[in-house]
């Protein structure tokens, strides 16, 4: 839900102000004036990577937001997006097992080729787990 600006008058008493204003300037100020500074001081976290550090830092402050904040809630954001590394399960017997099956099965692929092995033989041995 938006939020209404709080005053109506025009933004700047001289012309041409918000043709000189950047564009992330110009967001910063509408998404401030329509959402609040929570949502500025997170849209100025997420800039961070595309945008100048000195950019960020004095928009921040223009609207009385310390660089140390944004900060803080960009390391929070890439905190929570980070892939985490799945669990490591504890399958140490079944990997032993199925490296014994596999060189029991090349043993047995040696034995068949030697002897001119029939290939649905080895089409059954490959189609077994």
């Amino acid at each position: 839900m938006q939020k209404m600006p709080a005053r109506n008058t025009p933004r700047s008493t001289t012309g041409n102000y918000m043709e000189d204003a950047s564009p992330m300037l110009r967001l910063a100020r509408r998404i401030r004036e329509e959402q609040g500074v929570e949502q500025l001081r997170a849209f100025l976290a997420a800039m961070g990577p595309f945008s100048a550090p000195n950019e960020i830092r004095h928009i921040g402050e223009d609207f009385g937001i310390p660089f140390e904040s944004i900060e803080a809630e960009r390391r929070r954001t890439e905190e929570r997006q980070a892939p985490r590394p799945a669990p490591k399960q504890d399958q140490g017997g079944n990997r032993m097992q199925d490296q014994m099956n596999q060189i029991g099965m090349l043993l047995n692929l040696a034995n068949m080729m030697k002897n001119g092995g029939d290939m649905m033989n080895l089409i059954n041995m490959f189609g077994k787990k």
